[in-house]
């Protein structure tokens, strides 16, 4: 997985700023892989997840910490363990599951992240209902619905990412929600922000356009900066 230059991250970062959760999902599935954007929301969560979290190894050289805050108020730094992630499995677009015996339950398409777009704001039981309407071909009874949550779940386990969290405060202990496109986002608006200091610096330093600032290697351009600092 080739890595994107500093110009794709800063466009990439304007974009999400404009984005909804899910779609910034799409958006930097696309910065990372360099697919077009409409593969990028026709790709599964689970893959969409694990192609992030494969990125998030490679960028971070190191396990993550994420934030997760107990009942009892206390704010938490939990590592998360993206190498086991990276490692989960991935499908095609368009993979589809068929479920047994098949006479009693549908064939189900893997959520996307253009799935989830299409349902944010709703609550969790309409979700689920129209996410079910969506993915299968035919009637999803309840008794059907349990079945596809263990398929869905056994298929692609990086579509719902949880890590145990222990409060040393109160004694709690829960599943916290892992969400590594925010995860990602939040590291990619750093990244940004910082390289628009850089550029800053250099060009009042030196008068160069942001272009020849960006074409500059990142050694090159943290060379310039130590010297502008001198």
């Amino acid at each position: 997985m080739a890595k994107p230059g500093p110009q794709a991250m800063l466009a990439t970062w304007e974009t999400g700023c404009r984005q909804s959760p899910q779609e910034r999902a799409a958006t930097l599935l696309a910065y990372v892989t360099g697919d077009d954007l409409d593969v990028a929301r026709n790709t599964d969560v689970g893959t969409r997840n694990v192609l992030l979290a494969r990125f998030l190894t490679a960028l971070t050289q190191d396990s993550l910490d994420f934030c997760a805050t107990c009942r009892c108020g206390e704010r938490l730094d939990v590592a998360l363990d993206l190498d086991m992630i990276a490692g989960w499995p991935t499908h095609e677009p368009g993979f589809r599951l068929t479920l047994q015996p098949r006479d009693q339950a549908p064939i189900i398409r893997l959520p996307t992240s253009a799935d989830l777009a299409a349902l944010e704001g709703l609550g969790h039981e309409e979700a689920r209902g129209r996410l079910m309407a969506r993915c299968a071909d035919g009637r999803v009874t309840t008794e059907v619905a349990a079945l596809i949550d263990e398929a869905l779940e056994a298929a692609c386990p990086a579509a719902a990412i949880g890590a145990m969290v222990a409060c040393p405060t109160c004694g709690s202990e829960w599943e916290a929600t892992v969400d590594l496109p925010a995860l990602l986002w939040a590291e990619l608006q750093y990244r940004a922000r910082a390289l628009l200091r850089e550029v800053h610096e250099l060009a009042l330093a030196y008068g160069w356009t942001e272009t020849e600032i960006l074409a500059l290697p990142a050694r090159r351009r943290a060379n310039y900066l130590q010297l502008v600092s001198t």
